[in-house]
């Protein structure tokens, strides 16, 4: 039987791996689909886990084309946490280009290490 540590050993080197969470404020139209821009925000590599916050105060940001919303997101980290939620951000507006997202801003204040593999 394989067991997953080995495989991770063998196609990491080695490396420190490890899962650091952040907030995450993104902007989205307000006609686009949230639950599919959450699901393609989870689809980037190395994004482990999207959880959205309800948030009164970011209801009260609602206007006609545009809406907020806070995701807890923890995420895969080979190297360094705030390059990782960087090369994240810029695969959800440029590379991947989400469609309805129109900003993602990491709240790195929030930033912290959950487990190292």
């Amino acid at each position: 039987m394989i067991k997953l540590t080995d495989i991770l050993n063998k196609n990491l080197l080695l490396e420190s791996l490890a899962i650091y969470e952040v907030e995450v404020m993104i902007k989205v139209e307000r006609q686009a689909n949230k639950v599919d821009i959450y699901n393609e925000i989870r689809a980037i590599e190395g994004v482990v886990v999207v959880k959205v916050e309800q948030n009164t105060y970011l209801n009260t940001l609602i206007t006609d084309q545009t809406e907020y919303s806070l995701l807890h997101m923890k995420y895969l980290v080979y190297t360094d946490p705030i390059d990782a939620i960087k090369e994240i951000k810029t695969r959800a507006i440029s590379s991947d280009k989400i469609s309805g997202l129109l900003k993602f801003i990491p709240r790195l204040k929030t930033l912290e290490k959950k487990t190292v593999l």
